[in-house]
């Protein structure tokens, strides 16, 4: 019989009226479930498993052995149910006991078990049993015999008197729990409700790994907001619903803590420790759930028992330490970084429960992928289509215009932003417009563009000196509108014309190039502008302010980034700007390899690379090629090279102390830029260009006079490749902008720029060549 099969199959000796209609469910194939319900056998059993989680019913005495299942004896109830069923038979005049005759009796005769469990799954009982009624009713009508009158209606007395019972008991009981304070993942993972989960294999399969653990199994998700911390652990319940998991955790269940309604309404003293507490009980007695705290440092201090200095300190956190320990209790955790190292890391028995797994912001091509992936959701809602043009102009143009939020969630709303309107039917404009919606109005931009514009016309009316330099400003402000490759910063910087330091920004392409090698990114590299540790007291700003001063606790610049990022390379610009008392910080790391903050943690770099910058000796090698004497060209280049490392070493010994140079491992001398090296530094500057402008859909191509010209006026070996930055924005991104401003180009156009007669750089259009919008790189 199904009931004692499914008896045995919770592990029951007897069977119990839960266990009669889970074998009614069962025998029951229809396709729209139990007697038309919905109920599927599935669905049931997980009703009877929440509410008796251990598999015991409640006037369960004693529990025999089970041997095969046609041998599980039925408990008095179900007996009864028996009885009610045949007298319910002989009632309407039947000659037989079907199912439907079960469930009268099953209805009529049930101890509240049954009621309880039909009132979780949202089933009428009344509705249940009028089924059940004419369906006998048909089968009646099938032999050519009419019910019996008495039969006609059902004695739905006992119904309501049960379902009365049941509805006074769950006003005075309580839900439990988790059905209270959680929500399902998996269930909703299950019916499709939750949002697929793009390119993060790698940190769930970390997360399954902590999960597979005998103890400590409780990973906690670090990382900034809107990379997809929470989108991570609806992916893992997407995985447990499909099957796509270990046999371990295949009967899981991922249930998300509401941390805000747990604490909701706790207004007695102890009522929300009791509320922790029956929680913690219920997942230990399921033993098949996994909770997901969200934002789970607002636990750290909640809930504690007194005010100020009365308080006992036994806060939620507290309450949830013991079964994390001991492995009662799997939690799946996720705040932010921040957040981490103010709560977390002050309470060192709380943080050793987790094992952290960084969340980092996927690159603009994954975060291509995740929008592919959550597109047709987007188009489902907002009845519109999203182009793959569309897709990708929102990723770009959100990692540009909106710095200060992360990927993939600022490229998400504003793709859901701009569904929005177009599903209110509003007027259509350029997709750039779409990111006015988070910053500025499109009126704003347009007065900015016509602004432009009419400072254009004005430049060109410029004659003397002085009005040259109020050009050279306003053409800062078109290279930012138009082709502006870098920040405000950046070309300010480039326009001042006053070179800060000798070939700095090769140094700096070298070791983008290294750690790009070492680590294939480079916000791996931690670059720290020593200038700005030139006083005494900014040694704090490196290892973290002491006790009782502003900032302590929050830790130092160079030991926090070596802590998230062992990994790490290192620069230390211009490192001769720096108070000396920083050269004796830096002896403990050379010498050691560890550094100690001011919390007293040791923090390691044996796994750093450290590089200093310095110009130190840089009169010697600006006049390094100056020779006198007979010698062969490369005898004079080696002598030139040798002698001039010889004096930039006589300078550093002077400047540094021998205890400092000791612990370096090499000390690289940078020759002066030849024209060779200049012109390969400009094509990587062209293809810069290149690349900005087919984000605008124009193509561009330059030929050999100009390329000539800007070596010429780029070239100075004294201040190295900074000359040549100028010499690229000056005749070729300048006059690449006045061109698009004055609206000779459009996109699909293919400029090509080249010299006049009189020596002057012009942009002309080749005929026959175009570049599509579509077919740039986002």
């Amino acid at each position: 019989m199904f009931s004692q099969r499914e008896a045995q199959t919770h592990g029951m000796g007897i069977v119990f009226n839960q266990h009669l209609l889970l074998g009614l469910v069962a025998e029951d194939k229809s396709p729209s479930g139990f007697l038309g319900s919905g109920i599927t056998i599935d669905r049931a059993r997980e009703a009877v498993r929440a509410i008796w989680p251990d598999g015991v019913a409640a006037d369960q005495a004693t529990t025999p052995s089970s041997g095969s299942s046609t041998g599980v004896p039925f408990s008095l109830n179900s007996k009864r149910v028996f009885q009610a069923a045949v007298e319910s038979s002989k009632n309407m005049g039947c000659k037989f006991i079907s199912p439907e005759h079960i469930t009268i009796g099953l209805l009529n005769a049930d101890d509240g078990s049954v009621a309880q469990v039909l009132q979780s799954l949202g089933t009428d009982l009344s509705h249940l049993a009028s089924v059940a009624l004419s369906r006998l009713h048909g089968e009646l009508a099938k032999d050519g015999r009419e019910p019996v009158a008495s039969s006609q209606k059902m004695p739905e007395k006992s119904l309501d008197r049960k379902s009365a019972s049941l509805r006074s008991s769950d006003k005075t009981k309580e839900k439990s729990p988790l059905a209270q304070f959680c929500v399902d993942l998996t269930a909703l993972a299950s019916e499709d409700l939750i949002d697929p989960v793009i390119g993060r294999d790698t940190e769930i399969q970390r997360i399954v790994q902590i999960l597979c653990r005998r103890t400590k199994n409780n990973p906690i998700l670090l990382g900034d907001p809107g990379v997809g911390k929470t989108a991570i652990a609806e992916g893992l319940a997407l995985r447990i619903a499909k099957g796509e998991i270990p046999s371990f955790l295949k009967e899981k269940r991922i249930m998300s803590l509401d941390v805000g309604l747990l604490m909701a309404g706790a207004k007695e003293r102890g009522g929300l420790e009791s509320r922790v507490t029956g929680l913690i009980s219920e997942v230990q007695k399921a033993g098949d759930i996994i909770l997901f705290i969200d934002e789970v440092h607002t636990l750290i201090g909640s809930g504690s028992v007194g005010r100020g200095n009365n308080s006992s300190g036994l806060d939620i956190a507290n309450l949830l330490k013991p079964a994390l320990g001991r492995g009662e209790l799997q939690c799946i955790a996720s705040t932010t970084l921040d957040e981490h190292k103010t709560h977390f890391e002050k309470d060192k028995a709380l943080a050793r429960r987790f094992q952290p797994v960084l969340i980092n912001e996927p690159s603009q091509e994954d975060a291509v992928k995740i929008l592919l992936g959550l597109r047709e959701k987007y188009e489902i809602h907002h009845k519109c289509t999203f182009t793959l043009e569309a897709i990708n102009a929102a990723v770009y143009l959100s990692a540009r215009y909106i710095p200060d939020r992360h990927l993939p969630d600022k490229a998400i709303d504003l793709i859901d932003e701009a569904g929005s309107r177009a599903h209110m039917d509003a007027f259509k404009k350029k997709k750039e417009e779409q990111i006015s919606v988070l910053s500025k109005s499109p009126e704003e931009y347009w007065r900015e563009i016509r602004a432009v514009q009419a400072m254009h016309e004005v430049v060109n009316n410029f004659t003397d000196a002085q009005d040259y330099v109020f050009k050279s400003l306003i053409s800062v402000l078109i290279l930012q509108v138009i082709v502006g490759p870098e920040e405000i910063a950046t070309v300010a910087s480039l326009w001042s014309g006053i070179p800060v330091q000798q070939l700095n920004a090769d140094e700096r392409k070298l070791l983008v190039g290294l750690d790009e090698e070492l680590r294939k990114r480079e916000d791996a590299m931690l670059r720290l502008d020593m200038s700005e540790y030139m006083e005494r007291h900014t040694v704090s700003k490196l290892i973290g302010s002491p006790p009782g001063y502003i900032g302590y606790g929050d830790g130092g610049t160079l030991t926090e980034a070596v802590r998230r990022r062992p990994f790490t390379v290192i620069l230390l610009d211009e490192i001769e700007k720096a108070h000396p008392d920083i050269f004796n910080i830096l002896l403990q790391v050379f010498e050691d390899g560890h550094l100690t903050d001011s919390q007293g943690r040791r923090v390691s770099f044996k796994n750093t690379l450290i590089v200093m910058t310095s110009n130190v000796g840089s009169e010697a090698i600006s006049k390094g090629k100056r020779n006198i004497g007979f010698l062969i060209a490369e005898d004079r280049e080696s002598n030139s090279y040798a002698s001039m490392k010889a004096l930039v070493m006589e300078e550093l010994k002077a400047y540094f102390r021998p205890e400092l140079l000791n612990r370096i491992d090499e000390v690289v001398v940078f020759r002066s830029l030849e024209q060779t090296q200049m012109l390969a530094i400009l094509n990587i500057m062209l293809e810069q260009v290149k690349s900005r402008l087919s984000s605008l859909g124009i193509g561009l191509e330059v030929s050999d006079a100009i390329m000539n010209l800007v070596c010429e006026q780029g070239f100075d070996r004294n201040y190295g490749a900074r000359p040549l930055r100028r010499a690229v924005t000056q005749i070729i991104e300048d006059v690449i902008s006045e061109a698009i401003l004055a609206g000779d180009y459009k996109p699909g156009d293919t400029l090509t720029l080249d010299v006049d007669s009189t020596g002057n750089p012009v942009v002309n259009q080749l005929p026959d060549q175009s570049i599509h919008w579509s077919d740039a790189t986002v």
